[in-house]
């Protein structure tokens, strides 16, 4: 096995395991037999456990912010509100496509009130949503497409919604993920 694969194999085993068992219960001897090597071999890229789950955790929190799934600057009069119900939808369709996903995200999330820099980590990328979803919205008021008033309160609705839909998909409930994102759109857009 060559050594960008053995690292891959690595990474797809402990995130696959940290889905089924939780951070604590994944042991790196489970996670180097799932990869089919041996538990030293892990110590080559990783120095500890909580080096690797401190390496999945920045693989999974770095990239989730809230520009990478709506980018303000593709927002314009004509297509703001399709756009911002086409984005959410996006982002809660990888979430209905990757239960394991959740899971992984929800043991972080749990784990975060014993570990610190999680905790910082988890409310900067929380705040950075609701953060973007007031200057998306700002934006929408500076192109006319929505009314002037308090966004703070519609922002947070945007991101209250999300997050409590994804919930329910953690916990295998199903919701009408599509009516209720595209009604909480409507209703920011002013169109209720």
């Amino acid at each position: 096995m060559a050594k960008g694969d053995t690292y891959q194999h690595i990474i797809d085993s402990a995130l696959a395991l940290v889905a089924e068992y939780g951070l604590e219960k994944a042991s790196l001897s489970m996670i180097a037999n799932k990869a089919g090597i041996s538990k030293p071999a892990i110590y080559y890229y990783f120095s500890s456990k909580e080096a690797l789950l401190d390496h999945l955790f920045h693989l999974l929190f770095d990239d989730y912010q809230f520009d990478n799934y709506f980018p303000l600057d593709t927002y314009t009069k004509d297509n703001f509100s399709t756009l911002l119900t086409d984005n959410g939808l996006q982002l809660l369709q990888e979430y209905d496509e990757n239960p394991e996903l959740l899971k992984i995200i929800n043991h972080f999330i749990v784990y975060a009130g014993q570990k610190q820099a999680y905790d910082e980590k988890l409310k900067q990328t929380l705040t950075e949503f609701l953060d973007g979803f007031k200057r998306l919205l700002i934006h929408g008021q500076q192109l006319g497409v929505i009314k002037t008033g308090d966004v703070s309160a519609k922002a947070q609705l945007l991101g209250l919604v999300l997050d409590n839909i994804s919930s329910y998909l953690l916990m295998g409930i199903k919701v009408e993920s599509t009516a209720v994102w595209t009604q909480a759109v409507s209703y920011v857009m002013g169109d209720d």
